[in-house]
């Protein structure tokens, strides 16, 4: 049996340039998530697997990034299985981390609207459920 999935495609399109400011975002609240775009391979539970790029996220297994044909967006896959901590780290199903994702996607676009020295700054708090509230001044 495999534990491997595909995070959020019907939901989300994933873009390698906006899981760049993800990591930036998480960065500024406090998350160690990192994308290495020079990774060739992710952790899972039967060891490493191909992607095109890695997303580690302080967890014992990592989130492989892999380009899509044709459409210039990425997939994620990933292994949720207990042992790994992919669930504490970036929230059941990966709910925290397509949460981050929206809002680096609403970063994006205001970065296009206002001018290319665009800045911001994120403010980190977690709710009573554990959701960030995150508080982005631009």
């Amino acid at each position: 049996m495999s534990h491997l999935s595909t995070l959020g495609a019907r939901e989300i399109q994933w873009k390698m340039k906006t899981l760049r400011i993800m990591c930036k975002l998480a960065k500024q609240i406090g998350l160690q998530w990192e994308l290495k775009e020079d990774s060739k391979s992710f952790n899972w539970y039967k060891g490493r697997t191909a992607c095109d790029a890695e997303l580690e996220v302080g967890a014992v297994y990592s989130i492989g990034v892999k380009k899509v044909a044709g459409n210039g967006g990425v997939t994620l896959e990933q292994d949720f299985y207990r042992h790994g901590g992919l669930s504490q780290a970036v929230g059941d199903q990966g709910a925290k981390l397509k949460q981050l994702y929206r809002a680096a996607v609403t970063l994006e676009t205001s970065q296009e609207d206002f001018s290319k020295n665009f800045s911001f700054k994120a403010v980190q708090e977690k709710n009573q459920a554990g959701w960030f509230e995150l508080d982005i001044q631009a």
